[in-house]
Formats: structure tokens, sequence, C-alpha cells
């Protein structure tokens, strides 16, 4: 009961739990209820609190066991202290990952979806949207754009709309390097990227919009076609000073923009756009790869909502 009020969002389940992860929940429960500020008899003779610890703060952190599967060699320790604060649980999450260099693990597959087209993304690579050096990689932009393409709330959608990736960006690029653009195949092939995507029944004649990113050296840019009304809106990030977020803000204009207006702000911190991204990767529910996650990591992406 109380994993369904603490999952429930109004409309379905935000996470699911077996009975497996019931047994956890008993011990972490006698944290909570020990560590609240409503317990009254807390610091009182019954309540044991050893003199060589330090005091944890009572509403902030909730003390669980060590995971099972964190090798003691090249992982990094666990995390044994979990913070209930939302911006906090993601930071710890992405410190966590960053940390991890053990190079089967980085090997490992940890965001994998096989609607519409198979796709796999590494934690090695998943490291890399932390990496504030690094630019946005087209693989993970590609793969966040197909599993948003074929979310459930976006197949519902009415009037529907179509996304796009970057494979029609970067073959009308390729096209214009010397004569290929006049080549028939090469048009009969850019045309097909706008065909439905496999498995799915919209037909994109009848979407109202059209989600078109772009992307070059770096400069990323989203067309939105509106084909009612005739218009077409450009997205461009260019009011940022930061480097290599364009791509991040490009991305958060496709969940957010409805035709009129961005319906939730986006964040002007390029550390956290990537943050919101990567989470927005590890949490989706067509992410068919959650089966690869340390303990800890499928701890905290509970608690984050």
């Amino acid at each position: 009961m109380l994993n369904y009020m603490e999952y429930w969002t109004s409309h379905a389940l935000s996470d699911q739990f077996t009975q497996e992860d019931m047994k956890h929940f008993r011990q972490k429960l006698a944290v909570i209820l020990l560590n609240s500020e409503l317990n009254k008899l807390k610091g009182g003779p019954i309540y044991h609190q050893p003199d060589d610890q330090e005091t944890l703060a009572n509403s902030d952190l909730n003390i669980l066991d060590n995971p099972s599967d964190v090798v003691k060699d090249k992982r990094p320790a666990p995390i044994t202290i979990i913070p209930t604060d939302q911006r906090e649980l993601l930071a710890g999450l992405c410190n966590y990952i960053m940390s991890i260099d053990d190079a089967g693990c980085l090997e490992k597959v940890w965001v994998r979806s096989s609607t519409p087209d198979p796709m796999g993304l590494s934690l090695n690579k998943l490291q890399c949207i932390l990496n504030i050096e690094q630019p946005m990689d087209n693989d993970c932009f590609n793969t966040a754009v197909r599993m948003l393409a074929c979310d459930e709330g976006v197949l519902f959608t009415y009037p529907p709309v179509h996304y796009m990736d970057l494979r029609f960006c970067s073959m009308m690029l390729e096209s214009t390097r010397g004569q290929k653009f006049c080549e028939k195949e090469t048009i009969q092939t850019l045309a097909t990227l706008f065909d439905s995507w496999p498995g799915m029944d919209n037909d994109i004649s009848s979407c109202n919009k059209i989600y078109l990113p772009y992307a070059s050296i770096g400069r990323y840019i989203l067309y939105v076609i509106e084909k009612e009304a005739r218009r077409l809106y450009i997205l461009d990030p260019i009011q940022t000073s930061q480097s290599n977020v364009p791509g991040y803000f490009v991305f958060h204009f496709m969940l957010w923009w409805n035709g009129k207006e961005l319906v939730k702000p986006i964040c002007r911190d390029g550390y956290e756009l990537r943050k919101q991204f990567l989470l927005h990767l590890l949490k989706h529910r067509g992410n068919e790869a959650k089966g690869n996650f340390l303990d800890i990591v499928k701890e905290l992406l509970k608690r984050i909502i």
C-alpha cells in the first residue's frame, strides 16, 4: 500500500515493484520511521545512537544496505546513504555513474530500444553525456527521439505528431557534397525518411506537426512544421553562451513545444540539461536494458520522480 502511495501519479504507477522489492522496503521503512522528525522518542534512552557516529540529518537521509552486485575491486564504493531531495538524488545518481570505471561494466548496454529500430547505448557512452567537454552524441540524440516517438502518450496524441531524428539532416548534409544531391536515388532515399516509424500506424500525411531537428558542427536547430496553419517555427538556442549544450536544448524543445509555447520551462544550466537528458533515457518505459543497472542505480531511479 505504501509503495502504491509513493509511485501513484494520479494516472498510473511511475515505477513497477515486485514482492522481492518489498523485502528491501521493510528495512527502509524502519529507517524512515526512526529518522522521522515526527518520532518523539528519537534521541531518547531507548533510541540507540552510538557516540562515535556522526548524527545524520533527520529528514534528508535514508540508510540502506550495500548493494549485492557491486564488486569490490574496480567499481566505486556503494552509496550507503541516499538523500530524499530530488535534486540531490539526481546529482547522486550522476556522480555515481561517472565514478564507475570497471571496463566490463562500461561496455554493458544500459539503454536499449527495439522500437521502432534496434538501438543501444553503453554505459561508457552515457558517461559522455555528463562530460561537459563533449557535445551531444548523435546516437544518443537519435535514441532519445525514437523512444519519444514511440511513447504511448505521443501515439494517442490528436491530431498526431511526427518526430524525426537526425538521419534526414545527416543525409542532407552528405548529399550536398559534390553532385550527389542531384542523383535520383538520393532524393528518393531522403523522401523515405519522412515515412512513419516501423510498426506505427500513423501516416505522416495525417500528422499536423512535424518536428525536424538539424545538427551541423555543433550547431543544433529545431524546425517545427505545422501543416494546418501553414507555419514553420524555428527554435534556435543561440542565446546560450555555454558550449556543447545546444543539442540538449533542442531535445527539450522537442519534448515541451506544443506549437505555441514551451509548456514547461527549460533549465538554462547546461549540466542540469545533461542530467535531465540522461534521466529521460534511463527511466523511459521503452528502455529494455534496465536489468543491467546496478542495484544502487535501480534504487536511486525508483526515488526520482
